[in-house]
């Protein structure tokens, strides 16, 4: 949905900067004379006292200690931006004796670190954690990638680093991605259209893209007829169909998530495209209700939608509710605005995609982090979403007919296509039982060296999706093993006015009775339920909802409540509803 801004990229540059040099400090070009410190937030009372001493000061505020600091050793503060508020940039007196003054800067008490400014160059600023799998795709663009608009983005993963995070060039190298002949798995697109070759469009969607249905305009085919921005990109449904299904492993243009191949295959995944948004990537709830219900009738087993709106939509919701009924996984973009999650992906019955971008930690090692857009809050799973090369229309403005994109609308069909390849192999899944299996072999944000969320989170949902894990169906043992209990509720904050009801949603690797107690802020009791061992599920995701009403039927109040899920095995688990109305 949105490409990078250059003001973004800069804050990029000089994040990577910081932390992606860690593995080979000594052999990376440096700026001459420049020094990044990064001092102590929060102070303790022994950083003070030692800090004062070797200055014979008495300052209690750290800004007035780092300006002693940058006094002392004569540090003229260089690249001042307001939105960086993690390191400072220094010149140092003397260029030559910066590795000296590093070393007499890591003993002062308040200087968390300091090294010097390493440069990396655009293209290879992530190159060496991008690695091709051995038998994996031999698509030009899985393995490099020319950037045509470097006035836009400035700044690129090399080639298609997305499938080698998510491991589905593994999986493809590792004959997972194949199926019994005369299996095919439909993921519709609901989008701008797809530019197929019927229309003169590009190749590597020849084979892989069935005729469609155009809502905007019946009698014509859904060509993708979306018109460039400012940075001369176009065709956002033919970037998410590429993603999906583009021809992969032909020696032509890029690979897809689902490695899919053409007639050489006799199984594989197809796209079906609904085109219901104009070409300026606009359409109405009538438009899109209508493209939902079309495709649930006509054979897609899967629904891909790369767009949505702040504002709860009854008519969305009964499109998707419908799908979902006949047996179809929606999955949907959270939005790209920082914000809390869009519709449709914050319905109960969608999958939202979260998008993230990748750093390396302090052992050297690739980790996920939530895309600086990406919306956060009632999150299923996520995926790659900076730097993601797929094809373009015709209209778009790169000679080479594919361009690199950024957003949520690009994880999303990462996940679809995960999706995909899960009902590929295991036909009989239902749409919970694949979004169970693609939750529960997501790979965790957490990291031993980088922390982060360990379990599920409102950035990651339940972690970033791995394709080879949940081909092998891979399951986390913290989901599996013993009498585990995992849960979330959405929507939270919940408000019983308008959402009549939030789902207090967990996983159980046991069935056993279960309780569900909620509490208000003091530890009272205020409503509570039960679930019977028969009808607890091991398998799939079990929901209770409630209404915001306590045991008497009285409306709570505003404010925080928590709730526990106890299962009568003894394991429990437990989270936190805010009530607004």
């Amino acid at each position: 949905m949105r490409k990078m801004l250059l003001a973004s990229f800069l804050l990029l540059v000089c994040f990577q900067f910081l932390y992606g040099t860690v593995r080979s400090l000594k052999n990376n070009p440096r700026d001459t004379g420049e020094v990044l410190v990064i001092f102590k937030k929060n102070l303790s009372p022994e950083d003070a006292s030692a800090f004062n001493a070797k200055h014979k000061t008495s300052y209690t505020a750290l800004a007035d200690m780092i300006t002693e600091v940058e006094s002392y050793y004569a540090l003229k503060r260089k690249r001042i931006n307001p939105a960086n508020k993690l390191f400072n940039c220094y010149r140092a007196p003397d260029p030559s004796a910066v590795d000296a003054l590093i070393a007499l800067l890591k003993t002062e008490s308040i200087v968390k670190s300091a090294q010097p400014n390493y440069i990396l160059s655009a293209l290879d600023a992530y190159s060496y954690i991008y690695s091709t799998v051995s038998g994996g795709p031999n698509d030009p663009l899985y393995s490099s990638g020319t950037n045509y608009h470097l006035p836009c983005y400035g700044f690129m993963r090399q080639g298609e680093w997305y499938l080698n995070q998510v491991e589905a060039d593994k999986a493809f190298a590792s004959g997972l991605t194949t199926a019994p002949a005369g299996r095919n798995i439909v993921v519709a697109v609901i989008d701008t259209g797809v530019d197929y070759p019927l229309g003169g469009g590009n190749p590597d969607l020849a084979g892989n893209t069935l005729p469609g249905y155009n809502e905007l305009t019946p009698t014509a085919p859904p060509y993708d007829d979306e018109q460039p921005d400012s940075c001369g990109d176009a065709g956002h449904g033919t970037h998410v169909a590429g993603i999906i299904a583009a021809n992969t492993n032909n020696l032509s243009g890029m690979a897809s998530v689902s490695c899919s191949q053409d007639v050489t295959w006799t199984s594989r995944v197809k796209v079906l495209p609904v085109k219901v948004l104009d070409a300026g990537g606009n359409g109405n709830d009538s438009d899109i209700y209508d493209g939902i219900v079309w495709a649930a009738d006509n054979g897609a087993d899967i629904i891909n939608m790369s767009f949505g709106g702040s504002n709860q939509d009854d008519v969305l919701e009964q499109a998707v509710n419908y799908a979902y009924s006949a047996g179809v996984l929606c999955i949907a973009a959270a939005g790209n605005d920082s914000t809390q999650t869009y519709y449709p992906a914050a319905y109960p019955n969608v999958m939202a995609v979260s998008a993230t971008d990748i750093a390396v930690d302090s052992c050297g090692s690739t980790y996920d982090v939530l895309a600086s857009f990406s919306n956060f809050g009632k999150i299923d799973i996520a995926a790659p979403g900076v730097n993601i090369w797929s094809a373009a229309n015709n209209l778009d403005s790169n000679p080479s007919g594919y361009s690199s994109m950024d957003g949520t609308s690009f994880s999303s069909p990462i996940v679809a296509a995960a999706a995909a390849l899960v009902k590929l192999r295991n036909p009989a899944y239902t749409p919970d039982k694949i979004r169970t299996v693609l939750e529960q072999t997501a790979d965790d944000d957490y990291q031993q060296c980088a922390g982060g969320n360990p379990g599920y989170d409102k950035y990651f949902g339940w972690g970033r999706v791995n394709v080879y894990r949940a081909l092998q169906q891979d399951y986390n043992a913290q989901s599996t093993g013993g009498q585990a209990l995992k849960t979330y509720n959405w929507p939270n904050p919940f408000s019983p006015s308008r959402d009549l009801a939030t789902n207090i949603v967990f996983w159980a690797s046991s069935q056993a009775d279960i309780t569900i107690k909620i509490y208000d802020g003091g530890g009272r009791l205020v409503w509570q339920d039960s679930i019977n061992a028969a009808d607890v599920s091991t398998t799939v995701y079990n929901t209770v909802q409630w209404n915001g009403k306590n045991s008497s039927g009285a409306a709570v109040s505003n404010g925080v409540y928590f709730y526990i899920v106890k299962s009568a095995a003894g394991p429990y688990a437990k989270n936190k509803i805010a009530v607004l109305y």
